[in-house]
């Protein structure tokens, strides 16, 4: 077994129940000629089960206050939620970009003598459940919708409906928790700071500048080079580069021969 460093530490980047909240970790000694450093982002969720209390109102209020019909979650189907929920955004957020490492920068060329290769950056993501409040990035209410009423949920409350498929716009379909877990790496809409969406213009909000609505932040789940945000900023505090010369790959790239071939 190699000799693990600690060159980069460990960056923990906001706090509890904020956008843009994660642990991150810069790991160089994975590197050889054919495979980059790897760049994790770390997800702690504390999930409250929410069951109406004995006596008390069978209803809990969403996003918009509203009072929605609610009824106790059953052992089985709240383990099965959790799972679901974890494999669902894990498997839409780890390993979608790569970062391509500036020529300026040298720290992460392989071998550390007579270094033949450009290592760049692997983008992972993992998230898991956290059993207390202590140490998770989000404390989030679930709630288990009593019948075939609408619940709004945001970035810090769900239902369990939110792992459903819906069809918002053609051509790709949106998953809330997908979604909503982009909010809380750091993500926003598309269309955020339009003068539109300030209004309260919701279609405007979830659309790109040219009208397009299709990206995980918007009404769909397309991945675009944009979401790579939350890791482009890791590897700018990580390493002192500006996050704007880190090069979004969506297609995997391997170490470059620094001898051009």
């Amino acid at each position: 077994m190699g000799e693990v460093t600690f060159e980069f530490g460990t960056l923990i980047h906001g706090r509890q129940n904020q956008m843009g909240t994660f642990d991150a970790d810069l790991n160089p000694d994975v590197r050889n000629a054919t495979t980059n450093a790897d760049l994790t982002l770390y997800i702690r969720i504390n999930f409250q089960r929410i069951d109406p209390a004995p006596g008390g109102p069978a209803t809990y209020q969403d996003y918009d206050g509203t009072a929605v019909p609610i009824r106790a979650w059953r052992d089985a189907e709240w383990a099965q939620w959790k799972a679901r929920f974890l494999r669902d955004c894990r498997n839409k957020w780890h390993g979608k970009f790569w970062l391509v490492t500036p020529a300026t920068y040298n720290r992460l060329n392989w071998p550390a003598q007579n270094p033949t290769h450009r290592c760049n950056l692997y983008c992972r993501f993992e998230i898991a459940e956290q059993g207390t409040t202590q140490g998770a990035h989000a404390v989030i209410p679930v709630v288990h919708v009593n019948g075939n009423h609408f619940f709004r949920s945001h970035m810090l409350l769900y239902s369990n409906n939110d792992l459903r498929a819906e069809r918002l716009t053609r051509g790709s379909n949106f998953f809330t928790h997908v979604h909503e877990i982009g909010h809380l790496i750091g993500l926003d809409h598309p269309g955020t700071g339009r003068a539109g969406c300030a209004r309260g213009g919701e279609a405007i909000c979830y659309a790109s500048a040219d009208g397009d609505d299709r990206g995980v932040m918007g009404r769909g789940s397309m991945i675009r080079a944009e979401h790579a945000r939350p890791w482009t900023r890791a590897a700018s505090i990580f390493t002192g580069v500006a996050q704007a010369n880190w090069t979004v790959s969506l297609a995997r790239r391997y170490p470059q021969r620094l001898d051009g071939r």
